[in-house]
């Protein structure tokens, strides 16, 4: 797996979720089974109990 450091943990906007944005190399990464699916469903509970608490 190629994953460049910059575009994985910083993206390539601000705004960036890994959710479903096209060309995400996290979410693609997911998807490939290149990383685990643990954290990254970790990470999508905390966006979940993040959006129930505005």
């Amino acid at each position: 797996m190629n994953l460049n450091k910059r575009r994985v943990f910083h993206g390539k906007f601000n705004n960036y979720l890994h959710v479903s944005e096209l060309r995400c190399v996290v979410l693609e990464a997911f998807v490939n089974g290149d990383i685990a699916d643990s954290p990254y469903m970790s990470y999508l509970n905390m966006l979940e109990d993040s959006d129930h608490r505005r």
